[in-house]
């Protein structure tokens, strides 16, 4: 008991610092890190944090890997992502006797082809320049469990993000930034309840290569030639750097119980640096040893936009239900031996649904 309240204790302090920020949308950048990876994460959100238990950990709670009995494991994923967007990742954990889970991981979105656009160019279609924007994660995992009921997990990772390749410098619109994630998994022992605190992406602020052109702050200044007595005005645009942006770091806090068995249910709260607190409720359910069926819902209290007053001005009604356009998340898990599958399907309102697919195995 001693030990669950100084868990709670500490998954409290961890989280106070970010339960008190504001919705700063669009202030965070390297967004991919959000992205869940693998069926199992695709279908569960937040909410796997405390269940998962092959090396896909690495990517939502490191403190998973401690519950990998093979010597040898190695995880790939892809995600079919919005407009054609790929997400492709992979991981290797090793198990080494009395020092705990050691691993590798790796992980890369890719826009695809873009056209390169200007101010006088809007559509692309004139100088038929093309670039991509390419965003990966490379990292190192160490998990160990300290007794048989709690263990940890640590990520150490570099954030790496080309903004435009193929674009002027080959340097121009990159940048890199070092970050740690921390896990932990803890089992009450008490009918199947276990809980899970994991803090993700901390580290320093990113900060893009190169310049850009502001010409609405830029200076009009008057150029004269022979036989022009008048002069010609010109706008001169002013340069800027990229200002840095930070990560995405976000906490989540979650717990597990077994009301049947078989049957897996779990509530997850996320709370974001640059968004609103949401809450997920998740289930997993193995009808035969071979085959997982789950399914995830995340709500929060989000602003609805109803209409526009006389002035013109936005309207909004508190909601409680929904977030980011998301509806319901589910997917299916299959194991033949030593390899498992995992696919999963994410509906959005508005959005094209997402798909996400991987696989692990142990030797």
């Amino acid at each position: 008991m001693k030990r669950i309240i100084v868990f709670v204790i500490l998954t409290c302090l961890i989280a106070m610092p970010l339960a008190a920020q504001s919705a700063k949308v669009g202030l965070a950048g390297a967004q991919f890190l959000k992205i869940p990876v693998g069926g199992q994460a695709a279908a569960l959100d937040a909410a796997i944090i405390t269940v998962v238990n092959d090396a896909s950990a690495v990517f939502s709670n490191p403190a998973g890997l401690n519950h990998i009995t093979a010597e040898n494991s190695v995880f790939v994923s892809h995600a079919a992502w919005f407009a054609g967007i790929q997400l492709n990742s992979a991981t290797y954990v090793r198990s080494v006797e009395n020092v705990g889970k050691v691993g590798v991981f790796f992980s890369q979105l890719n826009s695809g082809e873009m056209k390169v656009t200007t101010e006088l160019d809007q559509t692309g279609e004139l100088n038929g320049e093309t670039f991509n924007a390419v965003s990966q994660v490379v990292g190192v995992s160490f998990a160990r469990m300290f007794t048989d009921r709690f263990g940890i997990g640590i990520n150490t990772k570099l954030v790496m993000e080309d903004l435009a390749r193929d674009i002027g410098a080959s340097d121009f619109g990159s940048g890199t930034a070092f970050a740690i994630d921390i896990g932990t998994w803890y089992d009450t022992g008490i009918r199947g309840v276990k809980f899970s605190a994991v803090v993700q992406n901390f580290g320093p602020e990113v900060a893009p290569k190169g310049i850009y052109y502001d010409y609405s702050v830029g200076d009009t200044v008057k150029t004269s030639v022979p036989g022009d007595v008048y002069g010609t005005e010109e706008l001169v645009a002013q340069e800027f750097e990229f200002r840095p942006y930070s990560l995405p770091m976000t906490f989540n806090f979650g717990i597990t119980f077994n009301p049947i068995e078989n049957l897996a249910v779990s509530l997850a709260t996320v709370q974001p640096n640059d968004n609103l607190q949401r809450y997920l409720f998740g289930l997993e359910y193995s009808p035969v040893s071979m085959i997982q069926l789950r399914g995830s819902y995340a709500i929060g209290a989000y602003p609805f936009l109803t209409g526009w007053n006389d002035q013109d001005e936005a309207e909004y009604e508190d909601t409680f239900f929904g977030y980011d356009d998301r509806v319901f998340s589910g997917g299916m898990g299959m194991k033949f031996g030593n390899m498992g599958l995992d696919f999963a399907y994410i509906h959005h309102t508005i959005l094209d649904p997402v798909y996400n697919g991987s696989v692990n195995f142990t030797f």
